[in-house]
């Protein structure tokens, strides 16, 4: 019976400084330094911090290869967020290529 207790009073000692412990952490948290991570250098080819205005009509694309990419991705809202990647990561391009470009990513990549 005594071993009993000793091992309870034990069990709540523990408890209790695993609890002073963590409100410790947690008070302490805000003044933690985070370690910074090591970030790639910007290529290039990334946009800068300006957004660019989306664009809702895609008149100036062919309307074949829109209807065939939204066709393959079964989601408008799904093949516009592709295109709209690919003018990020490739501004200027004419506006079929990035329709070609999207097609031809989605074929790729499900060979594989």
């Amino acid at each position: 019976m005594e071993l009993l207790l000793v091992a309870l009073c034990l069990s709540i000692l523990a408890l209790s400084a695993v609890g002073i412990l963590i409100a410790a952490i947690r008070v302490m948290r805000p003044s933690v330094r985070l370690v910074q991570t090591y970030q790639r250098p910007r290529s290039s080819r990334q946009r800068s911090n300006k957004k660019q205005p989306v664009r809702l009509h895609h008149k100036s694309a062919d309307r074949q290869l829109q209807s065939k990419l939204f066709s393959m991705t079964m989601d408008r809202a799904t093949a516009l967020r592709l295109i709209e990647g690919l003018r990020e990561l490739e501004p200027g391009r004419p506006e079929n290529w990035y329709w070609e470009k999207a097609i031809d990513d989605l074929i790729r990549d499900r060979r594989r």
